[in-house]
């Protein structure tokens, strides 16, 4: 389980330490706080050696990776620049992912289409290092971004698997498409776990299960009728993507952004102890963020149920916030003093 994250120099975070963290963390804190940047840093940096992560935090967005954008993963554009993700789990095991962007340009011959005439395009360099808690280099590499593309080129340390590198997190967004969506629903045929229909009712006691047609398509078997996905409203879409992540996973961390969109305030009181047992069950530390006070309170009063009060200690709300003297600080707030804050009226977001 992951206990502490240091950020320096991603997007706008100069420097952010998050401490003392629980299997339970929901993030809050006012628009453009950084919630959201917490959660790629982590979620990148558990899965550093793949390609496809650089570019999932920016699909989460709906952006494209492109050299320009590429370049916003730093706080300043400098050439000494450089980004600092480092991770420490219970075991006192450290690990850090390093960016740095390098001085030097390579240049990369083509033939341009379909005048077949010569050109060369430049290729901006960035240096990555991967390190464990004995400040050995893991691996290293270089992201090559040029006007058109962004790739990585890996060497990878001696006798030293990729699978090694590993830790396990999975990022539930809006924009989970139906393949995710299809591999997940796989692993739960294939286990014969019988949770997700028992979930899928919880919704509506109409709901049966649902499959997979063609062209990937996904449809909702109800009593009545089988009906595609996208008639079933953005909030059933929202909770089937949350419950499949949790219902699958064999994975030991999942972030969830913006819990309570599209949510019916009935439903996110589902969902949350869904959460609730489920993180428990499985033993699975999660990340997630909100906005809403509502959730919050309605997290402050699940937790005093006598099914859920004996895991106060394991959950926690953590307020981001950029201040005036010290810049970006993170606060740690016990389910104790979150209840205190509900039944005093007190704003904990800010």
């Amino acid at each position: 389980m992951i206990t502490n994250i240091t950020i320096e120099n991603f997007r706008q975070f100069d420097h952010l330490e998050v401490k003392d963290l629980k299997r339970i963390n929901f993030f809050v804190g006012k628009n453009n706080c950084g919630k959201t940047t917490v959660l790629e840093a982590l979620f990148w940096s558990l899965s550093p050696l793949k390609i496809e992560s650089i570019n999932s935090i920016y699909a989460f967005r709906k952006i494209p990776l492109t050299k320009d954008i590429l370049s916003t993963l730093f706080l300043n554009q400098q050439e000494s620049n450089s980004i600092k993700i480092s991770i420490c789990t219970i075991e006192n095991k450290n690990s850090t992912l390093e960016i740095e962007q390098s001085k030097e340009l390579t240049n990369e011959i083509k033939f341009s289409q379909p005048e077949q005439q010569l050109t060369v395009e430049k290729s901006y360099g960035y240096k990555v290092n991967y390190k464990d808690s004995n400040d050995e280099r893991l691996y290293e590499g270089r992201l090559v971004s040029t006007n058109q593309r962004v790739g990585l080129q890996i060497n990878i340390g001696q006798n030293l698997s990729i699978k090694s590198l590993m830790m396990s997190g999975a990022y539930i967004s809006d924009s989970i498409g139906n393949e995710l969506m299809r591999m997940q629903l796989d692993t739960i045929k294939s286990t014969g776990n019988q949770q997700l229909s028992e979930y899928l009712q919880l919704f509506d006691p109409n709901i049966q299960g649902v499959e997979f047609g063609l062209n990937n398509s996904i449809r909702v078997q109800t009593n009545n009728n089988t009906l595609p996905l996208e008639l079933m409203g953005d909030g059933f879409i929202k909770y089937l993507r949350i419950v499949l992540g949790l219902v699958s996973s064999s994975l030991n961390i999942l972030f969830i952004d913006e819990i309570e969109n599209g949510l019916h305030f009935e439903t996110q009181k589902k969902l949350l102890r869904i959460i609730l047992t489920l993180s428990k069950e499985k033993n699975l530390q999660m990340f997630i963020t909100t906005h809403s006070y509502e959730t919050l309170k309605f997290l402050s009063e699940i937790m005093q149920e006598d099914e859920f009060n004996t895991q106060q200690d394991e959950v926690q709300v953590i307020n981001v916030a950029n201040t005036v003297k010290k810049g970006y600080q993170s606060y740690n707030y016990s389910i104790d003093g979150l209840i205190d804050f509900i039944h005093n009226e007190t704003e904990v977001r800010d």
